[in-house]
């Protein structure tokens, strides 16, 4: 469907449906599959409106089909391009979004695009395209294999090859967690009990083929793009079987016979090994670190911000968590306020470094200096030596200073593993944000902070008044928080829900009050600011009431009183319709509402 050119030279594309005002039916039986319908949903207006945040989110969800098509035979990618938002389309490209010119869901995107350089990235996107670095989890997963990063990734394991093979395939240094998450036949030979277990340096036979076991290595860390569709395809097939990689095989299985079928099918199945490599450590999360955890209750009356919990982990328990099959390198400790506890996670350098928070300190020579651990030199490569690892060479951290619950510690866990969060409670998702905001993880906020928005979807004034038993916290104080966090999604938000119900907050003595005051402490928030400044509240409260009742051309979007006409109809409805008028009517009665609390702090703006 091409668009068109409304009366103002503006571009209006129209879709002929409007996911605002879809019905949604009751959940069936199966509340995952409605859940997965409701978020898919989300997907496509986000994808439609250009909502980036939301987009990088919804497409983080497990088994949520970013290629399947609505009811109109619209796919999200096919929205986003459609509706002219090329960093959409760049993100669902690296999300495993297929177009492919030889479909007609291929040829509507393309030729549906609504400019050229939407049209020409589809055209030229190459389907042999490597792991993408928008892709933070298989980027991650994939550079710990770097010579540059092998501070960060501990790699404690040594696969070593025979002299007389190529150079580049004699001494493959790895991760022994990640091999035992993927592969059953790895956890079986490096867990308690395994042949493997107290080795650094596995000696592998003259006959194996190195190259295919470059090519599974690099299966296992996400490098995709190796996987050989000539060659040692053989050599990598039989290793695959022995290392028990159930669903690589499968892939291999249904691979055409020519080598672009063979390449086409290998990006089409990327996002699905993508997402084998999550479930896989999602389970190795819950069987082994989690599993492992040990709790250490406090002295009663304790006071909890005088609590060390870093030098209340005795021998034994520390011995405990090191000889666990987590196969740990850094232990992290969570203080719960409600059981008055101290728990302890066995955990990995290699995965706390997507935390930059976590890599800054790793790579600080403090930390180094004093948390030494042992190594082997393997053909000028250097490997931790895992059998020699003391209690003393694992480093105990806190979590965060601030999370007082073992649940947020849990769930920033769930992120830094496997990319994704199971559930975020409402009452817990505050305090996340602050620790995700600490800990500097960027993609987690935006999730927490999508969370809490998502618990205002109407803008009425029940929503407003729900926050607080919901959150904890009423909307002002979650502006305050967006502010302390810097999460603009979040305070844009709460500052359109502020604007819809300006009047009936002003009407509240108490929610009245509240308002002034963060109406002052927005004020202040501007360095030296002179007596006619702005006041971004103010401004971002003033933006959603036009928007709100339309008074300007600009908005194509329109909220609340105004999406019951549209900006196209103007000249009618201003001749001779009411719901015009009556806008223009409520617009002014809540800008004066604005001007008197201004009035009444002794601030212009």
């Amino acid at each position: 469907m091409s668009p068109g050119i409304d009366n103002n030279d503006n571009v209006v594309v129209n879709l002929p449906m409007d996911f605002v005002n879809i019905s949604h039916s009751e959940p069936s039986v199966n509340n995952e599959d409605f859940e997965l319908k409701k978020e898919y949903e989300q997907l496509l207006l986000a994808c439609r409106t250009g909502d980036a945040d939301a987009v990088d989110s919804l497409t983080l969800i497990p088994n949520l089909d970013i290629n399947r098509v609505d009811e109109w035979n619209y796919t999200p990618l096919i929205l986003a391009s459609l509706c002219g938002h090329l960093h959409i389309v760049k993100l669902l490209l690296s999300r495993g979004a297929v177009c492919d010119r030889d479909t007609y869901e291929g040829v509507r995107c393309i030729y549906g695009a609504l400019n050229d350089e939407i049209r020409n990235l589809l055209l030229s996107y190459d389907i042999t395209k490597k792991v993408d670095d928008n892709q933070p989890f298989s980027a991650h997963i994939s550079k710990l294999l770097l010579v540059v990063f092998s501070s960060l990734s501990a790699r404690d394991l040594a696969f070593v090859f025979p002299e007389l093979v190529d150079p580049a395939h004699r001494v493959f240094v790895v991760n022994r967690f990640l091999l035992a998450a993927r592969s059953r036949y790895f956890n079986s030979m490096l867990t308690t009990g395994g042949e493997w277990l107290a080795k650094s340096v596995v000696v592998m036979s003259e006959k194996a083929d190195a190259a295919a076991f470059a090519s599974i290595i690099d299966y296992i860390y996400l490098r995709l793009d190796s996987i050989p569709i000539s060659g040692a395809l053989s050599g990598f097939r039989s290793f695959a079987e022995q290392f028990e990689l159930k669903e690589l095989l499968e892939v291999m299985d249904e691979l055409p016979s020519s080598q672009k079928g063979k390449l086409q099918m290998l990006k089409k199945q990327q996002s699905h090994l993508v997402e084998v490599a999550r479930n896989e450590l999602m389970v190795f999360l819950k069987e082994n670190v989690l599993a492992s955890k040990c709790e250490v209750v406090l002295e009663e009356d304790v006071d909890f911000e005088d609590v060390d919990a870093t030098t209340l982990l005795d021998t034994k328990i520390h011995t405990k968590l090191l000889q666990s099959n987590a196969f740990a390198d850094i232990i992290m400790s969570s203080i719960d306020v409600d059981s008055g506890s101290v728990v302890y996670y066995p955990v990995h350098r290699a995965v706390l470094s997507r935390s930059d928070y976590y890599t800054t300190m790793f790579k600080s020579e403090m930390f180094t200096n004093s948390h030494e651990v042992p190594v082997v030199m393997v053909r000028d490569q250097e490997l931790v030596d895992r059998p020699n690892v003391e209690i003393e060479h694992v480093p105990v951290l806190q979590a965060s200073v601030n999370t007082t619950n073992w649940q947020v510690t849990e769930i920033i866990l769930e992120f830094l593993y496997y990319d994704n969060v199971q559930h975020i409670p409402s009452n817990l998702s505050v305090e996340l944000l602050f620790a995700a905001d600490e800990l500097w993880i960027h993609r987690l906020k935006m999730l927490t902070a999508l969370s809490i928005t998502s618990l205002v979807l109407t803008f009425d004034y029940e929503s407003l008044l729900a926050l607080p038993d919901s959150t904890g916290y009423d909307v002002c104080d979650l502006v305050e928080i967006s502010w302390q966090t810097r999460c603009d999604r979040l305070e844009q938000h709460m500052t359109k829900l502020i604007a819809h119900n300006l009047e009936e907050m002003c009407s509240h003595d108490n929610l009245r009050e509240r308002l002034s005051g963060l109406i002052r402490k927005s004020a202040e928030r501007i360095r030296e600011r002179q007596e006619t400044d702005t006041i971004e509240l103010v401004d971002d409260i003033r933006f959603y009431l036009a928007k709100k009742y339309a008074v300007h051309n600009d908005f194509a979007e329109l909220d609340g009183v105004a999406a019951t006409w549209s900006a196209t109809r103007e000249e009618n409805v201003r001749g001779d319709n009411n719901i015009y008028l009556a806008a223009m009517k409520d617009y002014d009665e809540d800008v004066l509402l604005v001007e008197t609390l201004l009035e009444e702090l002794a601030l212009e703006a």
